[in-house]
């Protein structure tokens, strides 16, 4: 029932299910491929309430995936990605 184009890992220990073996400093903002999906990874939100200098990652992170998701501008993501389709979502019903 989901189906999401851009799934964002929030921190190492969401990267590390996904990646096992990836640090988050080394993998932080780069979009890559896991099955058919872009997989973005971020710091975790909260490393920015313990570490101020996190805070403007997470915010310029974060930015770029909402333009992502607006644009659906190619050049943002690495080119071993596939192009994505157009998979509207529809509306279920209740009843």
């Amino acid at each position: 029932m989901v189906n999401p184009e851009i799934i964002v890992t929030l921190g190492r220990h969401s990267l590390g299910n996904l990646f096992p073996g990836e640090t988050i400093g080394n993998a932080r903002g780069k979009p890559r491929n896991l099955d058919g999906r872009i997989v973005v990874p971020i710091y975790h939100p909260a490393a920015a309430l313990r570490q101020q200098r996190f805070r403007q990652t997470i915010e310029e992170d974060m930015i770029k995936v909402v333009q992502m998701l607006d644009t659906k501008d190619s050049s943002m993501l690495d080119e071993s990605l596939p192009n994505s389709q157009d998979n509207s979502p529809n509306q279920l019903s209740m009843f």
